[in-house]
């Protein structure tokens, strides 16, 4: 009889990785379920972990395998991999996606090699998406659902290496609900747990007063296109391109979005919805490239892609070179970040 091969799922306490361990007991699988445990600084930032680690004993506890369930903490890598990086990417005036980053080098950084280390065959998330082994190696795929659901976007970051030992089971559904009703039919208490949004480790605070506990406010004027000041801001690092939200100005006429942030005058510039055309962009230029087959395509060719999450793929033509890329969209995108000093939009 074959041995069992080991996978070490991260059980989060939701809907989808809860609905991933039952797949993957129904197909033979060892799952040894895993809570990862990567915040718990309440004077920071808020994270229910507490709740979530409860949850996802409930379901291993539900399914059979709570000898097998583990904790692990990761804070210290957490803190320095995601949350500093994240800090220092607000220093230099950029927009950082700590969720890229969080899976790069926690979820499938040491939490796969730990789990390794202990003799998984693989291990496992509730991600939307899907791999597909090749001649040529692991390909990562879009899963089957609709985009909005799409997680690939957070997964673009990860190797070869990585990707050979990774499981997507909820990627194959085609809808979130259809997950949801798989959980209800098999009596997971999780079907009905909400989707988590936003940046996990800051919770309901927001974002600008959770980077004021590491960046001192440098106030300044908020002025329009045309040069009127309308408002004063706690400092331009605290705010991203294309923002709404949280500038504390507005008219008649409706809301301001950012439109530039010019950290040499200290002058926040903003744009109400009648130029919103002024924020979109159709070029994006593009570093700091990670090529998932681990070579860079023949240049130039047309793709579809998008520049944030969750948005529909939008029709482009991408040209360059292996580590440079020029981004040509057949439509004008909504306010591109850069989060990298390589990156630019015009």
């Amino acid at each position: 009889m074959a041995k069992k091969r080991n996978v070490y799922l991260g059980l989060s306490g939701g809907v989808d990785s809860s609905v991933a361990a039952a797949l993957l007991l129904e197909q033979g699988y060892n799952v040894v379920p895993v809570f990862i445990k990567c915040w718990e600084n309440e004077v920071l930032g808020e994270c229910p972990w507490r709740e979530d680690q409860d949850a996802a004993y409930a379901v291993a506890e539900k399914l059979g395998v709570t000898k097998q369930f583990r904790s692990w903490n990761f804070e210290r890598e957490f803190f320095q991999d995601v949350v500093q990086y994240l800090v220092e990417e607000a220093k230099r005036g950029r927009t950082g996606n700590p969720d890229v980053v969080c899976n790069r080098t926690i979820k499938f950084g040491v939490f796969l090699d730990r789990a390794l280390a202990e003799g998984a065959d693989f291990v496992a998330t509730g991600h939307y998406a899907r791999v597909r082994g090749t001649e040529d190696g692991v390909q990562l795929l879009r899963p089957k659902c609709e985009w909005k659901n799409d997680q690939t976007y957070f997964l673009w970051q990860l190797t070869q290496k990585q990707l050979r030992q990774v499981m997507f089971p909820v990627g194959e559904f085609t809808s979130k609900d259809l997950v949801r009703e798989e959980a209800r039919r098999r009596g997971l208490d999780t079907a009905n747990r909400r989707s988590t949004r936003g940046i996990c480790f800051v919770g309901k605070t927001p974002l600008q007063e959770f980077l004021g506990r590491f960046l001192p406010e440098t106030p300044g004027p908020v002025v329009t296109t045309s040069g009127k000041v309308v408002g004063e801001h706690r400092g331009v690092n605290f705010y991203t391109l294309g923002q709404r939200k949280g500038i504390g100005v507005g008219d008649a006429h409706g809301p301001y979005y950012v439109k530039e942030k010019n950290t040499a005058t200290n002058t926040l510039v903003v744009a109400p919805p009648a130029e919103m055309a002024r924020i979109e962009k159709r070029e994006v230029v593009v570093g700091d490239m990670n090529w998932i087959s681990g070579t860079a395509p023949n240049f130039p060719f047309r793709a579809r892609a998008y520049i944030r999450h969750p948005q529909p793929l939008q029709g482009c033509r991408v040209q360059g070179t292996g580590d440079r890329i020029t981004v040509l969209f057949d439509e004008p995108q909504w306010a591109p970040t850069p989060v990298s000093s390589r990156c630019s939009s015009r």
